[in-house]
């Protein structure tokens, strides 16, 4: 089977397959796992990977890469939305006083037309769902900021995957996700599926990820 490369903000580092998680780790290289490769491009938002010149950069590094290390052909999992999710569109929506589903689709807009921009440079293109926000419980680090509750965060994930399943449907991308499996009664995260930082997937929901997978790529042998 083809390698699957991780292309992402920090949820990518799931993909290597440990729970040593260390955010300083930013850059290519190979996963404990068989199946991927990592690239973790740092905090880059869904929002603007159709832009260049953001303060992340998140664009000219991913183009940098297929440039120079993802040859043409490869098959490419993105990995972004957490972080729009938790925090940047429900502070829109306050700030700017509108309904959240507007900010979300201009959101998913954004990212999804990045999306098919990769997807014509001749790569097979997957897209990996936004995960569950952290728990209201979990003390706000300044480094991974909120907003609004847990579940209207979960509530803004949940319609920014729906919106993005769609539109990447009619495209004939692959979505994978396991966001359902990962939320329980009022919309609340089971955080048990978490790293300590409650921000991040431990390894227990590897095999939900890999069934996820299995589902959709044909010739997956996880």
């Amino acid at each position: 089977m083809k390698k699957i490369h991780c292309i992402g903000d920090s949820h990518c580092y799931f993909f290597y397959g440990s729970d040593e998680y260390n955010e300083s780790m930013i850059g290519s290289f190979d996963s404990l796992l068989p199946y991927f490769k990592i690239h973790h491009v740092g905090a880059a938002l869904a929002y603007n990977l159709c832009e260049s010149g953001t303060t992340t950069g998140g664009r000219e590094i991913i183009l940098d890469l297929l440039e120079k290390e993802i040859p043409v052909g490869s098959r490419i999992m993105l990995c972004f939305g957490e972080i729009d999710c938790r925090y940047h569109i429900p502070k829109q929506a306050s700030q700017q006083n509108k309904d959240v589903k507007i900010i979300i689709e201009e959101c998913v807009e954004r990212y999804f037309s990045f999306i098919k921009e990769i997807k014509t440079r001749g790569y097979e293109v997957l897209v990996w769902g936004a995960i569950p926000s952290t728990l209201d419980s979990t003390k706000n680090d300044p480094f991974y900021p909120r907003w609004g509750t847990c579940e209207e965060r979960n509530s803004v994930t949940r319609y920014f995957n729906e919106k993005l399943r769609s539109l990447l449907s009619g495209e004939s991308i692959k979505f994978i996700s396991i966001f359902d499996q990962l939320v329980g009664v009022g919309n609340v995260t089971k955080d048990e599926y978490y790293l300590k930082d409650k921000i991040h997937l431990s390894q227990k929901t590897m095999p939900a990820a890999i069934k996820e997978l299995r589902k959709n790529i044909d010739d997956f042998e996880g």
